[in-house]
């Protein structure tokens, strides 16, 4: 009985030690990495801030130093060179007028001083053969006397014909229309043919480009020499301009000021442009325009609850809002509240 025992005790060491032995020679587990830490979340507190605020009015773009290029004779025009939008230089011809009676004018004063100078000819030899006869005794001194002022009649008269000549040639040649100033002409109110009378405008012709805005009088405090104002162009983008001048005088309840058109190299003379003018400061949200996503026209932002986690909210976006913390921010109507935590 011993003996069995004995035998059984064994057989269990020895399969004991070979249990071990394979679990020995068998694959290592490898030790797990501790999991790293979650990175932090980046929230941005929305808090009120100074904005200024902006007010929409309309400018037209308009050419201060707009000078008109007048016809000096009266005729029709014959050429017509410049057209709108053509740029010009001082002194260039753009135009020319024609008066078909000042051609016949020149001609009838030419030939009348060529009959006088003919007469002259034959004056001049009756008077030396007058004054060798005179020198003589044969010819009375009153008669020599009337042929020399005879003579000089003559002379007188041809400088006459010449002048009127003269002034008949130059009437013509102002019939040229030239640029009053080099800029781009911005209108033509005539077409070649067409009968002008002198002071009429050929063209209008603008040298530099402004924005006249009008405003209602209670926003004139807030307008001043060297101020900014900020031009809407075409495609959404503003623009910063400066305020070149304003006009002390009312008109229907609305103040003038004119600003610089630099931005708007394109503008066209008399074409509307959005401004909008600075009328004070409020208070209002302001967050940065990277922490509002927008889909399907809608804008949202992740609010950070307590406890870590998100939820999103529809905000209503409003005028783009740049201020000392939040260079590119934006002014939150409404979905946010001061003191609420947003996230990316």
């Amino acid at each position: 009985m011993s003996q069995i025992s004995t035998n059984t005790n064994w057989s269990g060491a020895l399969a004991l030690a070979l249990a071990l032995l394979l679990a020995g020679c068998g694959p290592k587990k490898e030790a797990r990495a501790p999991a790293s830490a979650a990175p932090a979340v980046q929230a941005f507190t929305v808090r009120e801030a100074p904005v200024t605020e902006l007010k929409s009015a309309f400018a037209v773009v308009d050419s201060p130093h707009a000078l008109p290029a007048r016809a000096r004779i009266a005729g029709r025009v014959v050429t017509l060179i410049g057209y709108e939008g053509v740029t010009v230089t001082k002194g260039q011809v753009i135009a020319t007028i024609a008066n078909e009676t000042l051609a016949p004018e020149a001609a009838a004063s030419g030939a009348q001083a060529q009959a006088l100078r003919d007469q002259l000819v034959q004056a001049d030899s009756d008077l030396v053969r007058f004054r060798a006869l005179h020198a003589q005794g044969y010819y009375p001194t009153q008669k020599l006397e009337a042929a020399e002022a005879g003579a000089a009649s003559l002379r007188s008269q041809i400088k006459a014909m010449e002048a009127q000549r003269a002034t008949v040639t130059t009437t013509a040649a102002q019939g040229a229309v030239v640029a009053p100033v080099s800029g781009t002409i911005l209108q033509v109110p005539v077409t070649p043919g067409a009968s002008v009378q002198p002071g009429d405008t050929i063209a209008l012709i603008g040298s530099t480009f402004i924005l006249r805005v009008k405003v209602p009088e209670r926003h004139a405090r807030f307008l001043h020499q060297g101020g900014q104002v900020l031009i809407e162009a075409p495609d959404g983008g503003r623009t910063e301009a400066k305020v070149l001048k304003v006009y002390p005088a009312l008109q229907d309840g609305r103040v003038e000021a004119d600003v610089t058109a630099d931005s708007l190299p394109g503008a066209l003379y008399g074409q509307r442009v959005r401004v909008w003018i600075p009328a004070g400061e409020d208070q209002a949200l302001v967050v940065p325009a990277s922490y509002l996503q927008t889909r399907y026209g809608v804008d949202f932002a992740k609010v950070l609850r307590p406890g870590g986690a998100t939820e999103e909210v529809v905000v209503r976006r409003g005028e783009p809002a740049s201020t000392a913390g939040v260079p590119d921010g934006i002014e939150i109507l409404s979905g946010l509240s001061a003191g609420d935590r947003i996230v990316r």
